[in-house]
């Protein structure tokens, strides 16, 4: 028996070095399945250390080959001690040891194979909550690695977006550094250039030019203002003063009539007869009512002059306040905006007019928020566009001004 054993022990170890682990489980199975049988022949069925051997053979199967074979393995034990016990209580076969040759009762024999049958039994939905429960597990590792690979992705995904992103800003910063290159050099060139045409007009005056002189005057004081406030905030002072916002937008629009008289517009301002006082630069706010106005000129760009009558080419420029708001509308009724164009609207570099350069709306935007602490909105009505400009009278700490209006 101990050679029996031995070279049981040798044949599951040099299986389970070769990896062969369920050819090493069947023979350790058999083996507890083969001392079992020679534990029944030599003292009976009945003793402690048979049952013993056949619970740990069927434990054995249950856990190393999986839930039924430990169900397989207590049915065939139970066969063995049903058919060696009845041997013996008919003397078929005659145990070796004389101490143990006692009678066993269909009962003994019964409750012995009860016993197999509940540790089978035990050791099967034990082997089945471990499998269900492994099953589990691997089925979350694979829904894991699922969700790892996609979320990998939407990283990827995300990330390239993030890069196209910058790529696109930096471009705009390249472009926008361009463009404040080009505006220095324009500016010096500009105020060279209106110096020069003032001394021209001082010279020329006379009474049947004189009212196209004033006009021309005008427009270069509001040049000639502009330049001064660009180069100012460009040297970083702060040009924030008390001005008649009322007076500055009918300054805007007289810069602007001559323009669109030229493309057959009518500008239709009514300023309020009490002028409005209100703190912040007020260069600034005409570049921005400037600017919106004009984009409402330019609306009309493919209404023909000749074929439309003027009230078709209207910009209607209005202005209210209330407690807490100083509100400018602008409204035309030109060409309109598509649903493609107002995503773009307010953004750098994308422009609705073929020679427009895109950044008009998008730097009158950034104006009235960082310089006033107000907003820039659109409303595309059913017939007509209109602009809306609310700058606040208490305004806020983004704005630089913090008095409010009178």
């Amino acid at each position: 028996m101990c050679g029996v054993a031995f070279t049981a022990i040798t044949i599951v170890e040099l299986a389970s070095a070769r990896n062969h682990l369920r050819l090493a489980a069947h023979i350790l199975v058999s083996c507890y399945l083969f001392f079992a049988v020679l534990a029944v022949l030599g003292w009976g069925a009945t003793l402690p250390v048979v049952m013993l051997t056949f619970g740990v053979a069927i434990v054995l199967a249950g856990l190393l080959l999986g839930a039924n074979s430990a169900l397989y393995t207590a049915g065939l034990a139970a066969l063995i001690v049903t058919i060696l016990q009845l041997a013996i209580n008919w003397h078929w076969y005659v145990p070796s040891d004389p101490s143990v040759r006692m009678r066993s009762s269909v009962t003994d024999i019964l409750a012995s194979c009860i016993v197999f049958g509940l540790l089978a039994l035990l050791v099967w939905f034990y082997q089945r909550e471990l499998t269900f429960s492994s099953d589990n597990t691997k089925r979350a590792e694979i829904s894991m690695s699922q969700h790892k690979v996609i979320l990998a992705a939407q990283i990827r995904k995300r990330k390239s977006k993030l890069e196209q992103m910058q790529l696109e800003e930096i471009e705009r910063m390249y472009r926008f550094a361009e463009l404040g290159q080009l505006g220095v050099t324009l500016l010096h060139d500009l105020a060279n250039y209106l110096t020069a045409l003032t001394l021209e007009i001082d010279g020329i005056q006379s009474k049947k030019y004189a009212k196209a002189l004033v006009r021309a005057r005008d427009i270069i004081h509001y040049l000639e203002s502009s330049v001064d406030s660009t180069r100012d905030r460009l040297q970083g002072d702060n040009q924030n003063e008390s001005f008649n916002i009322i007076a500055k937008t009918s300054e805007a629009v007289t810069f602007l009539r001559y323009k669109a008289q030229r493309q057959g517009v009518i500008i239709a301002w009514e300023p309020p007869a009490q002028s409005w006082a209100y703190t912040g630069d007020p260069c600034s706010y005409c570049q921005i009512a400037t600017i919106v106005t004009g984009n409402a000129i330019d609306a009309y760009d493919t209404l023909n002059p000749k074929t439309s009558t003027p009230q078709e080419r209207l910009v209607i420029v209005s202005m209210e306040r209330n407690a807490a708001d100083i509100i400018l509308h602008v409204n035309d009724w030109g060409r309109g905006i598509s649903k493609r164009q107002r995503k773009n609207l307010f953004k750098p570099f994308h422009s609705t007019k073929k020679a427009g350069l895109g950044i008009g709306l998008f730097m009158a935007r950034q104006t009235v928020e960082a310089s006033f602490g107000g907003t820039l909105v659109h409303n595309v009505h059913s017939d007509h566009t209109e602009f809306i400009i609310t700058l606040p009278l208490v305004q806020l700490p983004s704005g630089q001004p913090t008095t409010s209006g009178n």
